[in-house]
């Protein structure tokens, strides 16, 4: 008697699970069909797996560390992590490739309308804008970070904040604020990377290195009630505000 129970309950189990796991069948389906509350169907599933009736196996593609992923989240209290592997002794510029490829994917999937990006400057950041694909977003602001600026190659901070913008329909924001830079060539740049250079003097805000007449015109835009502080890049070239 107690065998026959044991086994009607464990083809009970057997059939409930090829049910909801092979054909796709929903919780509220198979209550019905065994005459049961989707609550016992529910409970007949755990104990299909707990009695190893079913097994649930993910498998990662080549590539997805998603385990370690998950153990480095719930270890440190992160809300995401992304492992990237990388191959050793590859040169620099594919690791930043893949890289990229990996911090676009995420890019792609968490902006949403509305959002505000800051950025600075960098060839790894530089990588993640190449690899990030066309998008529409409404609302969407791209701006100019400030601070520390180094980067290998001759990509400045402007361009990246204008690439971004261009992929994914944003707004290009410039910040007119003085920017630090790591090294004799970025320092160059920098100060090559000029707004429109039509537009007349007194209208320009140089994102370079820390000038008077810039931090001065700064100031003044801040005591004027209602004026813009950003620096709007569109179709027509660059605008600096005033």
């Amino acid at each position: 008697m107690i065998a026959s129970r044991r086994y009607r309950r464990e083809h009970l189990l057997a059939q409930v699970s090829s049910l909801y796991y092979l054909d796709g069948r929903s919780q509220e389906s198979i209550a019905k069909r065994f005459r049961i509350s989707r609550s016992k169907v529910s409970r007949l599933l755990c104990a299909a797996r707990k009695a190893g009736i079913a097994r649930i196996t993910v498998t990662s593609p080549p590539g997805v560390l998603a385990t370690l992923e998950v153990e480095l989240e719930a270890r440190f209290k992160l809300r995401e992590v992304r492992v990237v592997p990388l191959t050793s002794g590859g040169s620099p510029e594919m690791d930043r490739r893949k890289l990229g490829i990996a911090a676009a994917a995420d890019f792609a999937r968490t902006v949403k309308d509305g959002h505000a990006i800051g950025i600075v400057g960098g060839a790894l950041l530089a990588s993640m804008i190449d690899a990030v694909p066309p998008m529409v977003r409404t609302g969407v602001r791209v701006v100019q970070g400030a601070g520390w600026e180094h980067a290998p190659t001759e990509r400045t901070l402007m361009g990246l904040v204008w690439d971004l913008a261009s992929r994914i329909h944003a707004a290009a924001l410039m910040l007119p604020v003085p920017s630090v830079p790591g090294s004799e060539a970025m320092r160059r740049g920098l100060e090559a990377d000029r707004i429109d250079p039509r537009q007349p003097a007194d209208r320009r805000l140089v994102t370079a290195k820390p000038r008077a007449g810039a931090l001065a015109r700064v100031a003044d835009m801040k005591r004027q009630p209602g004026a813009r502080r950003h620096v709007e890049l569109g179709a027509g070239g660059a605008q600096a505000a005033h």
